[in-house]
């Protein structure tokens, strides 16, 4: 269970969290975490919170988040939110080698232990370079915790 200045690290992505504000400090309220970005070619997987609120506060660096089919460039003061069920994305923009924002999780579930364990199969070598987890990873966390993270609806077949 993470604590307030926890940090863990995914070496296949690049990205390292910072725990600031845990689900237990906050009585179940939120999460918020630091995260930094340090590998400027990796775009975070498509993905859904079914039931989480996401916001983005951008301190250094900057980035593309796609939020459905909206594009937001945003830069060091800048806050993006993400709505339960939205699917998103993210990316730096070319030039930039490192971001660092804050984030936070409302209400955050048990998506402490979402990091933690994708962090933790990635430690393995259990991460492809694109930031997923090998098939039996991927299908323990979207088992594990629908409520959390679920992947994005696929587009209609015409």
């Amino acid at each position: 269970m993470a604590r307030a200045g926890d940090k863990i690290s995914n070496p296949v992505t690049g990205e390292q969290i910072t725990f600031l504000r845990t689900r237990d400090e906050t009585d179940g309220e939120l999460l918020e975490i630091e995260m930094t970005w340090t590998r400027p070619d990796f775009k975070v997987p498509a993905h859904v919170h079914p039931m989480i609120q996401e916001t983005f506060q951008i301190q250094e660096g900057r980035l593309i988040i796609m939020e459905g089919e909206i594009e937001h460039r945003v830069g060091p003061g800048d806050a993006v939110s993400i709505e339960p069920g939205t699917p998103h994305t993210g990316w730096m923009i070319d030039g930039t080698e490192r971001v660092i924002m804050n984030v936070t999780f409302r209400p955050p579930l048990l998506w402490e232990e979402v990091c933690e364990r994708a962090f933790e199969l990635a430690n393995d070598g259990r991460m492809t370079p694109d930031g997923l987890p090998d098939p039996e990873g991927t299908m323990e966390i979207l088992t594990n915790f629908p409520q959390e993270i679920s992947a994005p609806p696929m587009p209609a077949q015409a």
